[in-house]
């Protein structure tokens, strides 16, 4: 496919995507046009709108680091929660919900989560230059979250542990307004970095070595990729809970879709694939055989994203 092929699929997705949107805003448990106009008000800009733009933003913004992952690391099975800022998320809401402070507010905990894990990553990254060790490092970062989450969870109560399980199954409708225009500009912003540092993407691709002797500043652009994916990753955590599967199986949801791979090219369609994806599980989570709290989002993300990620790796093994 070229890329005119690529801009034409671009262009329809987005035009989906558009109409997906309007679906979303118009249809719900509530009908606007039978309920007073300052019902219909507080229902679409309080919640529908509101809902939208968090599920666009999140899931632009996964797609982009799952990306920018894969590609740094050059794994196909890397995604924006390799790092363990996402697990520094959760360890921030579990201690919040887990040890009885909710009131200090779940998004603060996770964002300052979330920001601690980023700080740690990013001091380990001007000790260790090469990519696959950082990614170890995050790996055990993660598991070393993990295991204070799951001793947390132990000690808690039930009514306490309930509303952190909660939280782990993702959601696009806890935002405010304010708060979910931030996740689309945050994705807006990633995405112009990497159009920008597309030259840098591209050649990262081919090999470290070579990048470097095309004039790729390896230091730079490692900690320019490290801020642009925890910076993103962690708030749509922070908003959104621990979403799965979404940042990991979309860059190979594009792949399917095309075979262009300058990042130039390609970026635009990561973005409204991953805002696609996002919009549509969010329907799935409002179906109308779903009970009143919804379908949990990442176990509809992960029926979608686990046989995307096996068949990577199926592929992969065949042609070893």
């Amino acid at each position: 496919m070229n890329v005119r092929s690529t801009i034409f699929t671009t262009v329809v997705l987005t035009l989906f995507t558009i109409l997906i949107s309007v679906i979303h805003l118009i249809w719900g448990p509530v009908d606007l046009s039978k309920v007073p106009d300052e019902v219909r008000e507080v229902i679409f800009w309080e919640v529908r709108l509101p809902r939208v733009l968090t599920a666009l933003g999140a899931g632009a913004g996964l797609a982009l680091t799952g990306q920018f992952m894969q590609t740094w690391f050059r794994n196909s099975l890397a995604g924006p929660s390799v790092l363990g800022i996402t697990s520094g998320g959760s360890l921030g809401v579990a201690i919040v919900t887990l040890l009885g402070v909710a009131s200090f507010g779940v998004m603060p905990a996770a964002a300052i989560g979330s920001l601690g894990v980023l700080i740690l990553i990013f001091s380990a990254s001007k000790r260790f230059t090469s990519p696959v060790t950082l990614l170890v490092f995050g790996l055990m970062v993660g598991y070393t979250v993990g295991a204070i989450v799951t001793v947390l969870q132990a000690e808690a109560r039930a009514e306490e542990l309930q509303a952190f399980v909660f939280w782990g199954m993702g959601s696009f409708g806890n935002s405010t307004l304010k708060i979910a225009l931030i996740l689309p500009f945050l994705a807006i912003i990633a995405m112009i970095w990497g159009m920008v540092r597309s030259k840098w993407l591209d050649a990262w691709t081919l090999g470290e070595n070579t990048a470097i002797t095309m004039g790729t500043p390896s230091k730079k652009f490692r900690m320019e990729i490290i801020v642009i994916v925890g910076i993103v990753a962690g708030s749509i955590t922070s908003v959104c809970g621990p979403i799965a599967f979404l940042g990991l199986a979309t860059p190979h949801v594009v792949k399917m879709i095309t075979s262009e791979r300058s990042h130039n090219n390609i970026l635009p369609l990561v973005v409204i694939t991953g805002a696609l994806i996002a919009l549509l599980a969010d329907l799935l989570v409002r179906s109308p055989w779903s009970d009143s709290s919804g379908l949990p989002l990442n176990a509809i993300l992960a029926l979608f994203g686990a046989p995307v990620v096996i068949a990577v790796i199926w592929k992969r093994t065949h042609e070893l």
